[in-house]
């Protein structure tokens, strides 16, 4: 999917397990998971039922946010 405020390759999911999914920050503007900020390069672990925010919103645009889920039935 496309946002204007978010880059190609803002982040890599390196791993799943079944505790989160753990990567790293590749955009410049860097994340937010829970309003815990990770700057570019940053490993961070993403549990479900917690908010990514990726980069920052455009004037006027909303934020690019997605929620970590488990299949149904996990």
């Amino acid at each position: 999917r496309r946002h204007a405020g978010v880059s190609g390759r803002h982040v890599t999911i390196a791993a799943l397990d079944d505790d989160a999914a753990r990567g790293v920050v590749g955009g410049d503007n860097g994340v937010s998971i829970d309003d815990v900020a990770y700057d570019a390069g940053a490993p961070f672990a993403w549990r479900p039922g917690q908010t990514m925010v990726l980069g920052g919103a455009l004037p006027g645009e909303p934020g690019c946010t997605l929620t970590l889920a488990t299949a149904a039935g996990d």
